[in-house]
């Protein structure tokens, strides 16, 4: 949350100056010559993702890093949000058994905190949201949606009017709701979770056993996830993809960050394999 703020704090500061490719724009220009027929923008000043802003003192360093650097922040701060948000479910979940503690079907090792299960959603924090989702949500977007990063970059009222980005902005949710998530993020999720929670002494064996059995338990879920996740993220992706590049990320990650406690929550606590009712509904 401290570097959503720091992002929008230095959006702010940079509004007035902005550096890109060796150009400085004065401000962000809202003209008529943006278009040069409706629906279709003609302005290279909205045409970038990083943004060479100018510092003075750390502070300003700071608060300029994620417009700066976008992607070492988005690494960054995937990794350590998509822990952070199992962990929070994680000890909440240890606060009410501890309650519960003196049941005497309550073992000790229940109300233990789960590192295989902390180590498991770092890992796909690392590997997926924060590097992977870069490569789709920017890299590959920006290719196939040419776009994208000038529909993003525009004031509101020039977003109205370009209709060509409005198109890139349907393709985008399609994307990342109907492929993405259903053939990349899920999958990939269950993999993870399978190798790190399941793996018994690291052997190489059963490292690879984790592929088809982290497939298998989501086909079991496959449609009460996705259907989850469309609900959450349809109308939070009209908003993310909306927004400014420099914010793309960072708006992504506060809804990410309830919905991976929600995964936390319902998926994170390994199910045995032997268990032939495993209880993976949402």
């Amino acid at each position: 949350m401290f570097y959503l703020l720091v992002g929008t704090v230095a959006g702010i500061h940079t509004m007035n100056e902005i550096h890109t490719d060796g150009d400085t724009f004065s401000g962000l220009r809202r003209d008529s010559q943006m278009l040069d027929w409706p629906g279709k923008v003609n302005s290279a000043a909205y045409d970038h993702i990083a943004i060479n802003a100018k510092y003075h003192n750390l502070w300003e360093q700071i608060i300029t890093f994620p417009l700066r650097r976008p992607y070492l922040f988005q690494v960054i701060m995937a990794t350590f949000k998509t822990w952070a948000a199992d962990a929070v479910v994680q000890f909440a979940e240890r606060r009410r058994r501890c309650a519960v503690r003196r049941a005497p079907q309550i073992a000790q090792a229940e109300v233990k905190f789960d590192w295989k299960r902390s180590a498991a959603f770092a890992v796909f924090g690392l590997v997926y949201v924060g590097m992977v989702q870069w490569f789709l949500y920017v890299t590959f977007f920006t290719k196939v949606f040419p776009d994208a990063i000038i529909f993003a970059n525009l004031p509101l009222p020039d977003k109205l009017q370009d209709k060509m980005g409005q198109f890139d902005l349907i393709g985008q949710v399609f994307y990342d709701n109907f492929i993405f998530t259903c053939f990349i993020y899920f999958p990939l999720f269950y993999i993870i979770k399978e190798f790190l929670q399941g793996a018994e002494g690291g052997s190489v064996c059963r490292g690879l056993d984790s592929v088809p059995n982290g497939l298998r338990r989501y086909w079991k879920s496959i449609l009460t996830d996705n259907l989850a996740g469309w609900a959450v993220w349809i109308p939070a992706d009209i908003i993310v993809f909306s927004a400014p590049m420099y914010l793309r990320m960072p708006l992504d990650h506060i809804v990410s960050f309830m919905w991976t406690m929600i995964m936390s929550a319902l998926r994170g606590a390994h199910d045995s394999k032997d268990d032939d009712h495993e209880h993976v509904e949402k």
